[in-house]
């Protein structure tokens, strides 16, 4: 008589929901050797394959001004190679054929309000360039509830080569990731562009904590590996 022995793997805890700003400001690279758009690969595949590891079944949101892409979560290492391939293939088309999608999160709120009808961890990997470009037209109400159904974070990406000049004389053209526009303004005046920028994205932070209830962190090609454990650490040690 012959006994035989079923195995699976089942769901340890929270569904995971990896949500990635996939609008051209995000897979516009300064360098092709450090970049947010491999920074965020870097997280999605150290993030997924950690809930991976942990039974826990991931998925993936991919958005820009419109819903690029959804994987439903799944168990399985797998399905995390997967998720990467799909992000890496979507940089090298934009790389080739730029689409200069704008970034809406609101697309990507009003997705999740309607189709995730289940608890999930849901992870943010953006820029928050549309966010910290025009405050005013943050909807905190849909954040307030969806950070109330569901674990949330933001991991916002961030890389300072994009405002770093070699010279402060003389004149430079920046652009619009984005949009394409063009300005040329003088050299020494990017640093207090890029000083605008953080404290608009602090004030951000901020109230995303406070009227949402939402965690965040700035993340860089830099500083990634020591910044998001000592976070993930201290919202474990606050829950």
């Amino acid at each position: 008589e012959k006994i035989y022995k079923i195995e699976r793997m089942e769901p340890k805890e929270l569904r995971t929901l990896i949500v990635c700003d996939l609008s051209h400001s995000t897979l516009f690279q300064i360098s092709r050797e450090s970049n947010k758009a491999l920074l965020m690969l870097d997280l999605l595949g150290n993030l997924g394959l950690t809930r991976a590891n942990l039974r826990d079944p991931v998925g993936l949101l991919g958005y820009s001004d419109r819903i690029e892409m959804f994987l439903r979560p799944k168990l399985g290492s797998s399905q995390v190679y997967y998720m990467a391939q799909q992000i890496f293939e979507k940089m090298n088309l934009e790389r080739e054929f730029p689409t200069r999608r704008q970034a809406h999160l609101k697309v990507a709120l009003d997705f999740m309000i309607a189709r995730l009808k289940m608890r999930h961890s849901v992870i943010v990997l953006s820029d928050l360039v549309d966010l910290v470009n025009d405050p005013d037209a943050v909807d905190y109400k849909r954040l307030r509830t969806l950070g109330a159904k569901h674990d949330m974070m933001m991991l916002i990406l961030d890389d300072p080569d994009e405002f770093r000049v070699k010279s402060r004389l003389g004149y430079i053209r920046i652009s619009d990731m984005e949009t394409g526009k063009q300005t040329v303004i003088s050299a020494r005046k990017a640093g207090a562009i890029r000083r605008r920028i953080e404290e608009s994205r602090a004030t951000l932070q901020y109230k995303l904590r406070h009227q949402a209830g939402i965690d965040s962190v700035v993340l860089t090609p830099e500083n990634h590996m020591e910044a998001l454990p000592k976070f993930l650490i201290s919202r474990t040690a606050r829950r």
